[in-house]
């Protein structure tokens, strides 16, 4: 039975692994499986569990973000899917990202690969108050490694280990840090090198994602998802299809539609819903739920200023200067406001701050694997 999000069943897991590597597992997966249908699921219950210097709800973060070195290697101790058996890091060999961007190159053309990543964290970083930067150099550590925390998040790409769940996914994320920080798994994500990725062409929400196949823009996108925005596998919520970036699918609702049936590269508004509710609105620096004239008076009062630290109210870049930048950010997203959304389930911090994403388990054939 292949771990994907669709088939005639699905199952809704969520792990932790605290930052000394040891699984705490029935809290949190006996919770998320009581959780009744909601708009979107954030870790953390409106604390830690997010990037940025702090740990409340609301406030804004700067994340960097680069690709593992090819040949970096996973550390010996780690641990992926502690359902797997035998428990073991679930890869072999060392990461080959430049693999995974020629294959995709050679489809679209120089530059199809890195332009697909981009765009994802564009997405993200367009509707909340979150700033990439990136691609930083990587500082080579191993995947998985005590103190390989730079860049924020590390993404990588391995071939899994023969028997192991991860050769039935596309990809997986793990979740930012708690309040702890200082993760070595916070925000990073590993891609399956056994496994068919494209940048299927066509309309979002309608061209159908080939058997087999994993859009690789869309499939990013939900891994940032996890990653960087600290978002879980929503409940189906009553649309069909739901068309939710982060929903998978729901296991025990035989009425709930699959995922990934289609292209997916934008976000629904629970996405955006649930990256707002972590990093606060981008432009909405009073935080009252709306951009408008009372935020573009913040960013005139403190004009040409420096302003530390970061996460000042005049200052969404985070850059430490209110200047065009911030303005800019203000006006591109003028007279917009929160996305309307019925209701959303958080998930308490537990005693460790690693997520591990959660895994829909499918029977039959998968469209688009990913965790």
């Amino acid at each position: 039975m292949p771990f994907s999000c669709t088939g005639n069943s699905r199952l809704h897991r969520q792990v932790t692994q605290s930052a000394i590597g040891q699984l705490i597992l029935a809290a949190i997966s006996v919770l998320v499986l009581s959780q009744t249908a909601s708009a979107f699921y954030s870790f953390g219950n409106g604390y830690g569990s997010k990037w940025g210097p702090d740990p409340n709800f609301g406030t804004g973060a700067v994340v960097t973000w680069g690709y593992m070195l090819d040949g970096t290697t996973a550390d010996p101790t780690f641990e992926m899917d502690p359902w797997s058996f035998p428990g073991t890091t679930g890869v072999t060999g060392g990461s080959n990202i430049t693999q995974l961007r020629n294959a995709i190159d050679n489809l679209h053309g120089s530059g199809a690969f890195d332009t697909a990543i981009q765009a994802a964290f564009d997405t993200w970083a367009s509707v909340a108050n979150i700033t990439f930067i990136g691609p930083m150099t990587d500082l080579g550590q191993p995947f998985a490694s005590a103190g390989a925390t730079s860049p924020d998040i590390r993404i990588g790409a391995f071939f899994p280990e023969a028997g192991h769940s991860f050769n039935n996914v596309g990809a997986v994320g793990f979740g930012p840090p708690g309040p702890a920080g200082n993760d070595p798994l916070a925000g990073d994500i590993i891609f399956n090198l056994n496994a068919t990725f494209d940048i299927v062409v066509g309309i979002e929400d309608i061209t159908p994602i080939p058997a087999y196949t994993n859009d690789l823009q869309g499939l990013i996108l939900h891994e940032l998802g996890h990653a960087a925005i600290g978002l879980g596998h929503p409940d189906w919520d009553g649309e069909n299809p739901d068309q939710r970036v982060m929903y998978v699918g729901q296991w025990d609702n035989p009425e709930a539609p699959y995922c990934c049936q289609t292209i997916n590269r934008e976000l629904h508004p629970d996405d955006i819903a649930g990256a707002v509710f972590t990093y606060g609105l981008r432009g909405d620096l009073n935080a009252d739920g709306f951009v408008g004239l009372d935020d573009l008076d913040i960013i005139l009062a403190n004009w040409n200023r420096t302003v530390p630290p970061a996460n000042s109210a005049a200052d969404p870049t985070l850059d430490g200067f209110v200047g065009l930048a911030d303005l800019d950010i203000v006006l591109s997203h003028w007279n917009t406001g929160i996305p309307p959304v019925v209701s959303y389930d958080t998930i308490p911090e537990p005693t460790s701050s690693i997520f591990f994403t959660a895994i829909a388990l499918g029977l039959g054939l998968s469209r688009s694997k990913r965790k």
